[in-house]
């Protein structure tokens, strides 16, 4: 489950946010020397951002506000609960469906951050193979949860999606995942190779598998791909992975992201960490490189300052004109194009299916909607400076 925070922009925010960030890497002051104005304009961000921990504790305590030290103790104590949920249901589910795999968030808190609290997390995402997962899902329902609003949504993300989402009373998320990539996504994922690349890490007194620190990465271009750039913790965890990878992480990691079409987007996302974290990119070579005419419109579109203001969020479309820029090939673009302009309608749950003349008009009237985005962002990123 994905939370999606709106944030006006603000320059005088991003450069803050972008010298705060560069404390946390190590490229900029060990602490800022900021006022209780500067913290208070730039923890709305943070909040945003879900980088209270990681960023928030670089702040001198006797800056921030009570209500900011409440928000920094109960983001970490958030993690903390989350990841002893995750110790209380390992049990019952490997039982059940076999050991599942951890991904995403959780994945890089256990196996990346100091302390795992650092790295906030929405949910916990747990790969199942896709013939147990209605065993999966009976394992958690012992355990307390429920489905997410009503068994509805699971026929619905069965046929469209990739996972089915429940919830405990105590308000812990759980996704079940049974695939990386929605059905009709243009990007492809090594499903095989991240069930052998998984290790073990300790959860408490469990044993869970993670995905491997490859996986975690071309897992998150994906996700910056699909949300369009807009979440800071991405670029952190760049900065905590990569360093780590050696030569055959490198090699594999490369194919994955060759095999998955998504070389283009983990370029912009070296340049985004570059450019917010002020740290090198590593020597990486693209065998379908981002071109001239892509970074004229990127450098438009100023993906940084972007990155730090949520501009996917707070600007509809930013993302599916980012997505036909990185997607690669010009034979598949044009595709994802014409999906964009002629698009497939999902049903809404709970509907009965309308006519095929309301199917027809409701189609035209979303393929305009996303023409005049298109064409209001290529023409807004024409018309910006050159950086």
């Amino acid at each position: 489950m994905v939370q999606m925070v709106r944030m006006p922009n603000d320059p005088r925010r991003n450069a803050l946010l972008c010298e705060l960030a560069r404390s946390w890497a190590g490229t900029g002051p060990a602490r800022p020397a900021w006022s209780p104005q500067d913290v208070a304009l730039v923890w709305p961000a943070l909040a945003a951002h879900r980088v209270e921990v990681a960023l928030g504790g670089l702040i001198p305590s006797d800056r921030l506000s009570a209500a900011q030290a409440r928000s920094l103790s109960a983001a970490r104590e958030r993690s903390r609960w989350q990841l002893m949920e995750l110790e209380r249901i390992l049990p019952a589910l490997t039982a059940a469906a076999g050991a599942p795999i951890l991904l995403k968030g959780a994945g890089l808190a256990l196996g990346f951050y100091p302390d795992p609290t650092e790295r906030w997390f929405v949910d916990l995402d747990l790969l199942v193979p896709r013939a147990r997962i209605e065993e999966a899902c009976a394992a958690l329902e012992e355990c307390g949860y429920r489905p997410y609003r009503d068994r509805q949504d699971w026929a619905y993300y069965d046929r469209y999606h990739l996972h089915r989402i429940l919830i405990a009373p105590t308000g812990s998320v759980v996704e079940l995942h049974w695939a990386l990539t929605i059905p009709d996504s243009p990007y492809r994922f090594d499903q095989a190779g991240v069930q052998e690349r998984a290790r073990l890490l300790r959860v408490g007194k469990e044993t869970c598998r993670v995905a491997a620190p490859v996986d975690l990465v071309t897992h998150g271009v994906y996700q910056d791909l699909v949300d369009g750039f807009g979440d800071l913790r991405r670029q952190l965890d760049l900065a905590m992975v990569l360093p780590r990878l050696d030569a055959e992480d490198w090699r594999i990691l490369a194919q994955n992201l060759e095999d998955g079409r998504m070389e283009r987007g983990f370029e912009l996302s070296l340049y985004i960490m570059k450019s917010v974290l002020g740290l090198p990119a590593p020597a990486w070579q693209s065998t379908r490189p981002l071109g001239r005419t892509a970074w004229r419109f990127l450098e438009g579109l100023d993906p940084a300052a972007s990155c730090l203001g949520r501009r996917a969020v707070a600007e509809p479309g930013y993302n599916r004109f980012l997505h036909l820029i990185l997607v690669p090939g010009a034979r598949l673009r044009r595709a994802q194009g014409r999906r964009l302009l002629w698009p497939r309608l999902q049903p809404v749950i709970g509907q009965q299916p309308a006519s095929a003349a309301v199917r027809v008009a409701a189609t035209a009237a979303a393929g305009g909607v996303n023409l005049a985005r298109l064409t209001r962002f290529a023409c807004r990123a024409l018309a910006s400076p050159r950086r």
